[in-house]
């Protein structure tokens, strides 16, 4: 990787604090503040914590279990809006070695960090090294700030939750200008991984701060991060929703092997019960699928309707466009051909059981013929 001499390596990623008590009828962003003050001066390596602005959610927004695909915990709080934290963390090189070994990425040469977070309808997060001493990743500092709070934040009342990719897929590195026509000028340069963006700040009035910069950095992110960040949440949720759809479908196509014939009897009766079942969730997946491109659609219109707007727009394009395809006519198809063999196999059985009762009551009707024959 090529990195100027003077560039500011950054990371950027969609983290949440999730308070880990239910929330209060009232003042949800009051007791969030006081829940995440506690839980970030709880770890010792934590300091010049500011916490500032905030809105109560709307409770029309709370978030139902599984809106965030990462976080095993129940979700008992929406976010505030229009949130902004910040913090510094220490993180020694040994404490680096034990989280970034098994995860085989580099130990990075800083050890003093600065995080931001800001609240919008996507929880972000930026952050970078204050003393960069090398030529380093800002997405191995995601990657190691993420994996240093979940470690901290474990007994807390604040659990942390990713929603991938976090580390957003492309290294950042800040570089400082006295003057360019436009307060912030991003050059995207594109790599078989990662690709890098080379995000050029006018100092002129501010100086060299690096936390002043992120700040203002990722606020100009926020609207393109929004979106890629709800489309990502989007594929999630509906990966999510095709395992759930999946385990059905092939247990209603395959069976479950040899049963005993009052199981199989039994089967037969529910069938109908279970195709219902499969196919109401085939419908929703469907649905929900439709909502979701749609919103995401109109959400791409307001974004890209600013000009000067866009920095990010490859990355967009691709995690909008990239929801996944999933076999839904092809399941249809299997279901249709699949009760079409049933609808033959009741047809054979009945012309069977007909032949079947047929010979039988001719049978007993000779009996009984020749037997008043007899008479």
């Amino acid at each position: 990787m090529s990195q100027p001499s003077g560039s500011i390596p950054f990371g950027v990623g969609c983290l949440y604090f999730a308070p880990t008590e239910p929330a209060p009828e009232t003042g949800q962003s009051a007791r969030y503040r006081e829940l995440l003050r506690e839980a970030l001066e709880g770890i010792p390596n934590a300091n010049n914590i500011e916490i500032e602005g905030g809105k109560d959610p709307d409770p029309r927004l709370l978030p139902l279990q599984g809106a965030w695909p990462s976080l095993d915990a129940p979700v008992f709080h929406a976010y505030p809006s229009f949130l902004q934290i910040g913090f510094d963390l220490y993180i020694p090189a040994r404490i680096q070695e034990q989280i970034l070994q098994p995860l085989s990425e580099p130990i990075v040469a800083s050890e003093h960090f600065h995080v931001k977070l800001l609240y919008d309808d996507m929880p972000l997060m930026v952050a970078t090294a204050l003393e960069t001493k090398h030529r380093e990743s800002g997405s191995t500092y995601i990657i190691l700030i993420r994996e240093y709070l979940k470690r901290e934040l474990d007994q807390s009342v604040m659990c942390l939750s990713c929603l991938g990719p976090s580390p957003f897929h492309s290294d950042f590195f800040l570089e400082f200008v006295q003057e360019q026509d436009r307060p912030l000028v991003v050059r995207r340069e594109p790599d078989l991984g990662y690709s890098r963006h080379w995000c050029s700040y006018e100092s002129r009035g501010h100086g060299d701060n690096a936390r002043q910069a992120l700040g203002d950095i990722l606020w100009q992110f926020r609207p393109e991060l929004r979106l890629f960040y709800l489309a990502c949440r989007a594929r999630m949720l509906r990966i999510r929703a095709w395992g759930e759809i999946a385990g059905p479908v092939r247990k209603y196509l395959l069976g479950g092997g040899r049963k005993r014939w009052r199981d199989a009897i039994a089967g037969r009766f529910f069938r109908s019960r279970s195709i219902r079942i499969v196919t109401e969730r085939l419908i929703r997946f469907e649905m929900d699928g439709l909502f979701e491109r749609q919103n995401l659609r109109e959400v791409f219109d307001s974004t890209y309707s600013v000009p000067d707007g866009s920095y990010l727009r490859d990355e967009v394009d691709k995690a909008v466009k990239d929801l996944g395809e999933y076999p839904v006519d092809e399941v249809y198809r299997l279901i249709g051909f699949s009760e079409e063999r049933r609808a033959k196999r009741m047809e054979l059985i009945v012309v069977l059981l007909a032949a079947v009762v047929g010979g039988v009551v001719g049978g007993i009707g000779a009996s009984l013929l020749g037997a008043g024959g007899s008479l």
